[in-house]
């Protein structure tokens, strides 16, 4: 907490700033006080070293070589001098050689001094102090190598720091006591005094300014507490009260007490405070709006696609330059078996999905009209994922903009169910028209007929006993009874046959048939039945289901020329108000349904919707007249019944609805039904 604070962060500052300015300030005092020092001690040595050089320069060494020992050996007893040495350049202290030159210095001033023979054999391997020093060492070569000027260094010796200065001798004349005649020699002149007394100083100048740096770093911190408490104060207030306008409390002011920055921030933060409560109260309300109006915008979108999906079609858009879809509703997948992202992302997505036939009807029907602007409707048929062909209805709305189309809006509608419901309204529609057309054609030649065979009876009575008569007239007569026969089947398709419905028990007029089919058809085809646990009782003409029966069991036996299988079966249904919508046909009710099935070749599926017309055959000529099925297809309408086929190769199915008497039976019905047991038995 403290060290996060302002306070501290400023306290510690200012004293590490005052900390690393002292220590600065001392070091530079103390290293220009250093270097003073050895200014003053190489200014010192070089005063020392002028009488020693001045008497070797003018004695040349010779002789007289004891003034300079003498000079030596007093400086050695001034204080803080440590060395005062002449060196040769092979390392070897020239004041103390040998004896003979002691015992010229003892001649001239009297008694030496034991310090000047202790330690000092008589042979010429007298060392110098302080020559083993690198920093020595590297002198010498500078001054072999003709350096003039002096050199000095800081070394330690036997514990003491040591400033030792250095001064190249330039030669020596030749000295008959001690040298030949032809030696050429170079010294060095070496003066070391201690550097304690110089340390002593500088650590005593430390430590008096480190005291300077404690007193004013304390009575700085004092300040500057006192100076940081009439600002922390106030910061804190500010920190406090921004606190609160965070967390939502813009009822706050700061008092301002001074007109310094302190009383500024607070003015400016007091300003601060009222814009941000006003501009937070004019966001508020902003989001407000924004809100209800995002949520009005989602209700009217949600009712608006709940609108598209609620639609019996697909509302879609699309690029009028290409005819790709850029929107379609959710029912294209319901419709078509398409995911949505299909219809999406294919450029030609319409074009490649329309029904081979309608394709280049239906795109240059569209093309034309975006070109001049054009809403239009059309209809045309589309591939299905299941490949079903799905009937369509388009709405297009062309959108245009300087008179160049922009964008197209359009339904699409499934007509599938309508169109199958106007063929079939036009398929009964042409029977009923053709019904119409046989039943009074048949009619009127029905009575022509019958006059034919009158007449024709009447000649036969008459000559008789003319063999040719007799031939000609019973040929027309044959022929007449044949173009009868015509005639009743055309007047039971057109439903004008009168017709004798009596109650009957479904399951043993089946039984019956099967017995009358087993002796007529082939014995390679076999006959199945499976009929109801329960008694089916419908109202029918027995001879006119059995010739239904005779003749779906004729084409069946047509159509297994190698044998195969006929089932009938019979079962009760009901039909609902789905069955009905679902198959476009029927009323609700209750109905047995008999269902006859062959293994045959199977019918076409492009004349399965013909098969029922009068006259249509698909058997050569001479081998039928094409009013088979026309006549079953008539005589199941008398009954107020129901026929259909399904068809495919190996299996023929016709299902025929016959309406069934539930509840009582009354006692002349009863009558009527024992006496069909017994025609059926």
């Amino acid at each position: 907490m403290l060290k996060n604070s302002i306070s501290a962060k400023i306290f510690f500052t200012v004293v590490s700033i005052i900390i690393v300015g002292f220590g600065f300030l001392t070091y530079t005092v103390i290293e220009q006080e250093k270097k003073d020092s050895l200014k003053e001690r190489r200014s010192a040595s070089e005063l020392m070293a002028h009488p020693i050089l001045y008497t070797i320069y003018k004695d040349m060494l010779d002789e007289r070589a004891d003034m300079v020992r003498h000079l030596i050996e007093n400086m050695k007893d001034v204080k803080g001098t440590e060395r005062v040495q002449i060196i040769r350049s092979n390392g070897i202290e020239e004041a103390f050689q040998d004896f003979k030159t002691l015992k010229a210095v003892e001649k001239e001033y009297g008694d030496l001094k034991p310090e000047w023979t202790a330690g000092h054999p008589s042979s010429e391997n007298n060392v110098a102090r302080g020559v083993n020093n690198p920093r020595f060492k590297e002198a010498m070569e500078l001054f072999n190598k003709g350096r003039k000027e002096d050199i000095h260094y800081i070394e330690e010796a036997d514990g003491k720091p040591l400033f030792t200065y250095l001064t190249p001798i330039e030669f020596r004349p030749k000295c008959n006591a001690c040298h030949s005649a032809e030696e050429e020699a170079r010294g060095i002149l070496m003066i070391s005094t201690s550097l304690e007394e110089m340390y002593a100083t500088l650590a005593s100048i430390r430590m008096r300014w480190i005291l300077y740096a404690f007193f004013t770093i304390s009575g700085s911190g004092i300040l500057l507490i006192l100076f940081i408490k009439d600002i922390i104060k106030p910061l804190r207030r500010l920190s406090d009260a921004a606190t609160d306008i965070a967390s939502g409390n813009y009822d706050i002011s700061i008092p301002v007490k001074s007109g310094d920055e302190i009383g500024i921030v607070a003015d400016s933060f007091n300003s601060m405070a009222r814009q941000i409560k006003n501009r937070t109260k004019l966001l508020i309300e902003e989001n407000v709006r924004a809100v209800k109006a995002e949520e009005a915008a989602r209700e009217s979108r949600k009712k608006y696609e709940m609108l598209i999906n609620s639609l019996d079609g697909i509302v879609w858009e699309a690029d009028p330059s290409t005819f790709q879809f850029t929107f379609v509703s959710k029912q294209a997948e319901r419709l078509l078996g398409y995911p949505v992202e299909q219809w999406l992302n294919e450029p030609a997505f319409w074009k490649d999905h329309l029904h081979p036939d309608d394709r280049e009807q239906a795109v240059s029907y569209c093309i034309a009209c975006t070109a001049e602007g054009r809403s239009h409707e059309f209809e045309y048929r589309m591939i299905a994922a299941d490949g079903r062909f799905v009937w369509l209805r388009d709405i297009v709305s062309v959108i245009s903009t300087n008179n160049q189309a922009v964008n197209l809006y359009g339904l699409l509608i499934d007509i599938t169910e309508r169109r199958k419901l106007e063929e079939q309204l036009m398929h009964s529609q042409k029977m009923e028209s053709i019904g119409q057309l046989a039943g009074g054609v048949a009619h009127d030649f029905n009575n022509i007929l019958t006059a034919i065979l009158g007449y024709g009876n009447l000649l036969l009575s008459k000559r008789g006993a003319d063999d040719l008569v007799k031939e000609y007239v019973d040929e027309i007569l044959s022929s007449a009874n044949r173009a009868a026969i015509l005639t009743r089947d055309l007047l039971s398709f057109s439903r004008k046959r009168i017709i004798n419905l009596q109650p009957a028990n479904l399951n043993e007029f089946i039984e019956r048939v099967k017995k009358t089919l087993t002796r007529l058809l082939s014995e390679h085809i076999k006959i199945n039945t499976n009929l109801s646990n329960k008694d089916l009782i419908v109202k029918m003409d027995i001879t006119q289901i059995e010739h239904v029966l005779l003749n779906l069991a004729t084409n069946a036996r047509d159509a297994m020329p190698n044998g195969g299988t006929i089932t009938i079966t019979a079962s009760p249904v009901k039909l609902d108000k789905e069955f009905v919508n679902t198959h476009h046909y029927g009323k609700p009710g209750n109905y047995a349904l008999i269902t006859f099935a062959d293994t045959g070749i199977g019918i076409d599926k492009n004349i399965q919707p013909r098969i029922f017309e009068p006259f249509f055959t698909t058997k050569g000529v001479g081998k039928g007249t094409g009013l088979g099925l026309s006549m079953v297809y008539g005589i199941i309408k008398q009954h107020d019944g129901y026929i259909n086929v399904y068809s495919e190769p190996g299996i023929t199915v016709f299902k025929i609805y016959l309406p069934l008497m539930i509840g009582e039976v009354s006692a002349a019905e009863q009558k009527q039904l024992d006496a069909v047991v017994l025609m059926c038995h």
